[in-house]
C-alpha cells in the first residue's frame, strides 16, 4: 500500500502520489497537496505573478546569462530538438508564423525597411553574386526551348544531350564575358 501524508492546509490524509516531489523536505514531499497548492496559486495568481516578475527584473542579467551558458552547453540536444519539432509540427509552425506575420505585419516591415536601409552595400554584393550564379544556372527547360522539343522527350530518351547543349551555351556566356573584359 502507498505511503500515506497528511496535508498542512486541508489537513486530510492522503498518498504521496497527491504531493508534489520536493528534495528539500525529509520524505521527499511538499508538506500541502497538489489541490490545495492549486487552490491558493489560483486564489493568489495575481500577487504570485508580480513577485515572479519582480525578481526577475532585479535579477535579469544574471538569469539571461544562465540561460545563455545553459544553450550554449546543450547546444547539440537544442539543435536536434528543434529539428524533431519541426519535423513533427510543419504545418502548425507555419500557421503560426502565419497568425504572427499579420499579427505584427506593420512592424515588420518596418525592421525589413531599416535592416535593407542600413545593409544596402551587402544587399548590392548578394543580388550581384545571385545574378552571377543565375546566369551560369542553366535549365533544362531552357535547354529544351532551345532544341525545340518537349522537356519529358529530352530526359526521357536523350539526356546527354542536356549535357552537351548546357556546356555549349556556357561556352557562349563565358566567351561574350571574355570579349566584354577585354574591350
Amino acid at each position: 500500500m502507498d505511503e500515506m501524508k497528511t496535508c498542512n492546509k486541508c489537513g486530510i490524509e492522503k498518498s504521496l502520489v497527491d504531493f508534489s516531489k520536493n528534495k528539500n523536505k525529509k520524505d521527499g514531499h511538499n508538506i500541502t497537496c497538489k489541490k490545495c497548492r492549486a487552490r491558493y496559486y489560483l486564489s493568489n495568481k495575481e500577487s504570485i505573478n508580480a513577485k515572479g516578475m519582480l525578481y526577475y527584473e532585479s535579477n535579469k542579467e544574471r538569469h539571461l546569462k544562465q540561460c545563455a551558458e545553459y544553450k550554449e552547453k546543450h547546444k547539440e540536444w537544442y539543435k536536434q530538438w528543434y529539428k524533431e519539432r519541426y519535423l513533427r509540427d510543419k504545418e502548425k509552425l507555419a500557421a503560426q508564423a502565419v497568425v504572427r506575420y499579420e499579427k505584427n505585419k506593420i512592424k515588420i516591415k518596418a525592421n525589413v525597411k531599416k535592416w535593407c536601409e542600413e545593409n544596402r552595400d551587402m544587399r548590392r554584393k548578394n543580388a550581384n553574386n545571385y545574378a552571377k550564379k543565375a546566369t551560369a544556372r542553366i535549365s533544362d527547360s531552357y535547354i529544351c526551348g532551345m532544341i525545340g522539343l518537349p522537356i519529358d522527350e529530352v530526359r526521357e530518351f536523350i539526356p546527354e544531350v542536356l549535357d552537351l547543349k548546357r556546356l555549349a551555351v556556357q561556352e557562349i556566356r563565358l566567351s561574350k564575358q571574355l570579349k566584354k573584359q577585354l574591350s
